[in-house]
Protein backbone atom coordinates (compact mmCIF):
# COMPACT_ATOMS: atom_id res chain seq x y z
CA UNK A 1 0.00 0.00 0.00
CA UNK A 2 2.96 2.32 0.65
CA UNK A 3 3.99 1.98 -3.00
CA UNK A 4 0.52 3.17 -3.99
CA UNK A 5 0.81 6.12 -1.60
CA UNK A 6 4.21 7.04 -3.07
CA UNK A 7 2.79 6.89 -6.60
CA UNK A 8 -0.17 9.07 -5.64
CA UNK A 9 2.13 11.66 -4.03
CA UNK A 10 4.34 11.79 -7.12
CA UNK A 11 1.26 12.10 -9.33
CA UNK A 12 0.01 14.97 -7.17
CA UNK A 13 3.35 16.78 -7.32
CA UNK A 14 3.36 16.37 -11.10
CA UNK A 15 -0.05 18.03 -11.31
CA UNK A 16 1.13 20.93 -9.15
CA UNK A 17 4.19 21.30 -11.39
CA UNK A 18 1.95 21.34 -14.45
CA UNK A 19 -0.11 24.15 -12.92
CA UNK A 20 3.04 26.18 -12.20
CA UNK A 21 4.46 25.65 -15.69
CA UNK A 22 1.16 26.61 -17.31
CA UNK A 23 0.94 29.81 -15.29
CA UNK A 24 4.61 30.70 -15.89
CA UNK A 25 4.12 30.19 -19.64
CA UNK A 26 1.07 32.47 -19.60
CA UNK A 27 2.79 35.16 -17.47
CA UNK A 28 5.84 35.30 -19.73
CA UNK A 29 3.69 35.15 -22.87
CA UNK A 30 1.70 38.22 -21.86
CA UNK A 31 4.99 40.18 -21.87
CA UNK A 32 6.18 38.71 -25.16
CA UNK A 33 8.76 36.49 -23.46
CA UNK A 34 9.53 32.80 -23.65
CA UNK A 35 9.29 30.79 -20.39
CA UNK A 36 13.11 30.59 -20.25
CA UNK A 37 13.44 34.36 -20.72
CA UNK A 38 10.90 34.91 -17.96
CA UNK A 39 12.79 32.54 -15.67
CA UNK A 40 16.09 34.34 -16.29
CA UNK A 41 14.54 37.77 -15.78
CA UNK A 42 12.98 36.69 -12.47
CA UNK A 43 16.29 35.20 -11.29
CA UNK A 44 18.26 38.36 -12.13
CA UNK A 45 15.65 40.53 -10.43
CA UNK A 46 15.78 38.48 -7.23
CA UNK A 47 19.60 38.26 -7.11
CA UNK A 48 21.39 40.49 -4.62
CA UNK A 49 24.05 41.43 -7.21
CA UNK A 50 24.63 41.22 -10.99
CA UNK A 51 25.38 37.69 -12.19
CA UNK A 52 27.63 36.20 -14.84
CA UNK A 53 26.31 34.00 -17.63
CA UNK A 54 27.92 30.90 -16.10
CA UNK A 55 26.45 31.64 -12.66
CA UNK A 56 22.99 31.96 -14.19
CA UNK A 57 23.41 28.67 -16.03
CA UNK A 58 24.47 26.90 -12.83
CA UNK A 59 21.61 28.33 -10.78
CA UNK A 60 18.92 27.50 -13.32
CA UNK A 61 20.49 24.18 -14.47
CA UNK A 62 20.43 25.35 -18.09
CA UNK A 63 23.13 25.05 -20.74
CA UNK A 64 25.30 28.11 -21.40
CA UNK A 65 24.11 28.39 -25.07
CA UNK A 66 20.46 28.37 -23.94
CA UNK A 67 21.09 31.10 -21.36
CA UNK A 68 23.21 33.09 -23.82
CA UNK A 69 20.46 33.09 -26.48
CA UNK A 70 17.77 34.09 -23.98
CA UNK A 71 19.94 36.84 -22.46
CA UNK A 72 20.65 38.24 -25.93
CA UNK A 73 16.90 38.47 -26.55
CA UNK A 74 16.33 40.17 -23.17
CA UNK A 75 19.10 42.68 -23.90
CA UNK A 76 17.52 43.45 -27.26
CA UNK A 77 14.17 44.04 -25.53
CA UNK A 78 15.85 46.46 -23.11
CA UNK A 79 15.09 44.31 -20.06
CA UNK A 80 18.66 43.23 -19.25
CA UNK A 81 21.96 45.11 -19.49
CA UNK A 82 25.51 43.84 -19.85
CA UNK A 83 28.68 45.33 -18.40
CA UNK A 84 32.20 44.14 -17.49
CA UNK A 85 32.29 42.15 -14.25
CA UNK A 86 33.82 44.20 -11.41
CA UNK A 87 36.23 41.41 -10.44
CA UNK A 88 37.30 40.46 -13.97
CA UNK A 89 36.91 42.79 -16.96
CA UNK A 90 37.12 39.77 -19.30
CA UNK A 91 33.78 38.52 -17.94
CA UNK A 92 30.36 40.04 -18.52
CA UNK A 93 27.95 40.63 -15.65
CA UNK A 94 24.20 40.79 -16.19
CA UNK A 95 21.62 42.90 -14.40
CA UNK A 96 18.04 43.93 -15.01
CA UNK A 97 17.14 47.39 -16.25
CA UNK A 98 14.36 49.49 -14.76
CA UNK A 99 12.06 48.12 -17.46
CA UNK A 100 13.25 44.62 -16.59
CA UNK A 101 12.34 45.07 -12.93
CA UNK A 102 8.86 46.25 -13.90
CA UNK A 103 8.46 43.23 -16.16
CA UNK A 104 9.67 40.85 -13.43
CA UNK A 105 7.19 42.34 -10.96
CA UNK A 106 4.43 42.03 -13.55
CA UNK A 107 5.16 38.30 -13.74
CA UNK A 108 4.76 38.09 -9.98
CA UNK A 109 7.81 35.89 -9.30
CA UNK A 110 5.54 33.07 -8.15
CA UNK A 111 2.40 31.11 -8.86
CA UNK A 112 -0.67 33.05 -7.74
CA UNK A 113 -2.81 29.96 -8.27
CA UNK A 114 -0.68 27.85 -5.91
CA UNK A 115 -0.19 30.70 -3.44
CA UNK A 116 -3.95 31.02 -3.13
CA UNK A 117 -4.30 27.26 -2.64
CA UNK A 118 -1.51 27.11 -0.04
CA UNK A 119 -3.05 30.08 1.77
CA UNK A 120 -6.15 28.00 2.48
CA UNK A 121 -4.15 25.40 4.40
CA UNK A 122 -3.72 25.64 8.16
CA UNK A 123 -0.44 26.92 9.59
CA UNK A 124 0.45 23.39 10.74
CA UNK A 125 -0.29 21.96 7.28
CA UNK A 126 1.87 24.63 5.62
CA UNK A 127 4.78 24.02 8.03
CA UNK A 128 4.53 20.24 7.54
CA UNK A 129 4.48 20.63 3.77
CA UNK A 130 7.47 22.98 3.80
CA UNK A 131 9.45 20.53 5.94
CA UNK A 132 8.66 17.65 3.55
CA UNK A 133 9.52 19.70 0.44
CA UNK A 134 12.87 20.78 1.91
CA UNK A 135 13.74 17.19 2.83
CA UNK A 136 13.00 16.07 -0.73
CA UNK A 137 15.08 18.88 -2.22
CA UNK A 138 18.02 18.02 0.06
CA UNK A 139 17.85 14.34 -0.92
CA UNK A 140 17.75 15.19 -4.64
CA UNK A 141 20.63 17.64 -4.22
CA UNK A 142 22.74 15.06 -2.41
CA UNK A 143 22.01 12.59 -5.22
CA UNK A 144 23.08 15.14 -7.82
CA UNK A 145 19.65 15.19 -9.46
CA UNK A 146 19.03 18.94 -9.11
CA UNK A 147 21.23 22.04 -8.63
CA UNK A 148 22.01 23.20 -5.11
CA UNK A 149 19.25 25.52 -3.89
CA UNK A 150 19.94 28.48 -1.63
CA UNK A 151 18.20 26.88 1.36
CA UNK A 152 18.79 27.37 5.06
CA UNK A 153 19.65 23.71 5.65
CA UNK A 154 22.50 23.75 3.11
CA UNK A 155 23.92 27.13 4.21
CA UNK A 156 27.19 27.52 6.10
CA UNK A 157 25.39 29.86 8.52
CA UNK A 158 22.79 27.24 9.55
CA UNK A 159 23.15 25.65 13.00
CA UNK A 160 20.79 22.70 13.50
CA UNK A 161 19.37 21.96 16.97
CA UNK A 162 21.31 24.79 18.64
CA UNK A 163 18.29 25.54 20.89
CA UNK A 164 16.82 22.08 21.52
CA UNK A 165 13.55 22.08 23.46
CA UNK A 166 12.50 25.55 22.34
CA UNK A 167 9.89 26.56 19.75
CA UNK A 168 12.75 27.70 17.49
CA UNK A 169 15.37 24.96 17.90
CA UNK A 170 17.72 25.99 15.08
CA UNK A 171 19.92 29.05 14.60
CA UNK A 172 20.96 31.37 11.76
CA UNK A 173 24.50 32.56 12.53
CA UNK A 174 24.32 35.25 9.83
CA UNK A 175 21.64 37.27 11.61
CA UNK A 176 22.23 35.57 14.98
CA UNK A 177 18.62 34.57 15.69
CA UNK A 178 16.85 31.29 16.54
CA UNK A 179 14.67 29.85 13.77
CA UNK A 180 12.06 27.10 13.41
CA UNK A 181 11.42 24.78 10.49
CA UNK A 182 8.56 27.02 9.34
CA UNK A 183 11.08 29.89 9.03
CA UNK A 184 13.29 27.96 6.59
CA UNK A 185 13.83 29.62 3.23
CA UNK A 186 14.23 27.71 -0.02
CA UNK A 187 15.87 30.62 -1.83
CA UNK A 188 17.86 33.02 0.35
CA UNK A 189 19.99 35.74 -1.31
CA UNK A 190 22.42 35.56 1.64
CA UNK A 191 22.98 31.80 1.23
CA UNK A 192 26.63 30.76 1.35
CA UNK A 193 28.31 27.40 0.70
CA UNK A 194 31.41 26.22 2.52
CA UNK A 195 34.40 26.87 0.19
CA UNK A 196 35.95 23.75 -1.30
CA UNK A 197 38.93 22.35 0.57
CA UNK A 198 41.26 20.13 -1.54
CA UNK A 199 41.83 16.64 -0.17
CA UNK A 200 45.06 14.87 0.73
CA UNK A 201 46.92 13.44 -2.32
CA UNK A 202 47.17 9.95 -0.81
CA UNK A 203 43.43 9.93 -0.13
CA UNK A 204 42.80 11.01 -3.73
CA UNK A 205 44.96 8.09 -4.89
CA UNK A 206 42.84 5.75 -2.78
CA UNK A 207 39.65 7.04 -4.42
CA UNK A 208 41.24 6.63 -7.83
CA UNK A 209 42.30 3.06 -7.03
CA UNK A 210 38.78 2.18 -5.89
CA UNK A 211 37.39 3.67 -9.09
CA UNK A 212 39.85 1.70 -11.23
CA UNK A 213 39.08 -1.60 -9.47
CA UNK A 214 35.35 -1.01 -9.83
CA UNK A 215 34.61 -2.64 -6.47
CA UNK A 216 31.86 -1.69 -4.08
CA UNK A 217 33.08 0.42 -1.16
CA UNK A 218 31.58 1.65 2.06
CA UNK A 219 31.45 5.43 2.14
CA UNK A 220 30.47 7.70 4.98
CA UNK A 221 29.30 10.98 3.45
CA UNK A 222 28.45 14.32 5.03
CA UNK A 223 25.06 15.47 3.72
CA UNK A 224 24.00 19.05 2.93
CA UNK A 225 22.40 19.15 6.37
CA UNK A 226 25.68 18.21 8.06
CA UNK A 227 24.66 14.66 8.93
CA UNK A 228 26.67 11.50 8.22
CA UNK A 229 25.21 8.92 5.84
CA UNK A 230 26.57 5.43 5.10
CA UNK A 231 26.49 4.43 1.42
CA UNK A 232 27.61 1.21 -0.28
CA UNK A 233 28.31 1.85 -3.97
CA UNK A 234 30.89 1.76 -6.74
CA UNK A 235 32.97 4.82 -7.65
CA UNK A 236 32.79 5.06 -11.45
CA UNK A 237 34.44 8.40 -12.13
CA UNK A 238 36.43 11.27 -10.60
CA UNK A 239 36.40 14.79 -12.01
CA UNK A 240 35.62 18.46 -11.63
CA UNK A 241 32.32 20.24 -10.99
CA UNK A 242 29.67 20.06 -13.67
CA UNK A 243 27.10 22.63 -14.67
CA UNK A 244 25.01 23.62 -11.64
CA UNK A 245 27.43 22.26 -9.03
CA UNK A 246 29.50 24.28 -6.54
CA UNK A 247 33.20 24.45 -7.40
CA UNK A 248 35.41 21.53 -6.43
CA UNK A 249 36.34 17.96 -7.33
CA UNK A 250 33.71 15.23 -7.37
CA UNK A 251 33.28 11.48 -7.55
CA UNK A 252 30.40 9.88 -9.42
CA UNK A 253 28.83 6.74 -7.96
CA UNK A 254 27.29 3.92 -9.98
CA UNK A 255 23.84 5.02 -8.84
CA UNK A 256 24.43 8.43 -10.44
CA UNK A 257 25.07 10.35 -7.23
CA UNK A 258 27.76 13.06 -7.32
CA UNK A 259 29.76 13.75 -4.17
CA UNK A 260 32.22 16.58 -3.61
CA UNK A 261 35.49 15.21 -2.23
CA UNK A 262 35.39 17.28 0.96
CA UNK A 263 31.98 15.74 1.76
CA UNK A 264 33.65 12.33 2.16
CA UNK A 265 34.14 11.34 5.80
CA UNK A 266 35.68 7.91 5.16
CA UNK A 267 36.08 5.11 2.63
CA UNK A 268 36.09 1.49 3.85
CA UNK A 269 36.70 2.70 7.38
CA UNK A 270 39.66 4.95 6.56
CA UNK A 271 38.98 8.52 7.64
CA UNK A 272 39.72 11.32 5.20
CA UNK A 273 42.81 13.21 6.42
CA UNK A 274 42.44 16.92 7.23
CA UNK A 275 41.90 19.02 4.10
CA UNK A 276 44.90 20.55 2.41
CA UNK A 277 45.00 24.30 3.00
CA UNK A 278 46.21 26.71 0.33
Amino acid sequence: MNDDLDARLVSGLARLNLAMKSEAFAQAGRLGLSPTQGQILTQLDSAKAPQTLSALARTLALSSPTVSDSVAALVEKGLVKKRPAPDDARKISLDVTAAGRRAAKAMGGGSEVLLNAVGRLTRVERATMLDAVIKMIVMLQDQGKIPVSQMCVSCMHFRRDRHLGSEKPHHCALIDVPIAAEDFRIHCPEHAVEPYEPIDCDFHDELEAASTLGKSVELVLRTSEGRDEVVHDVIVDLGHARLGEPEGEYMTLAGGRRVRFDRIVSIDGRLRPPSVKG
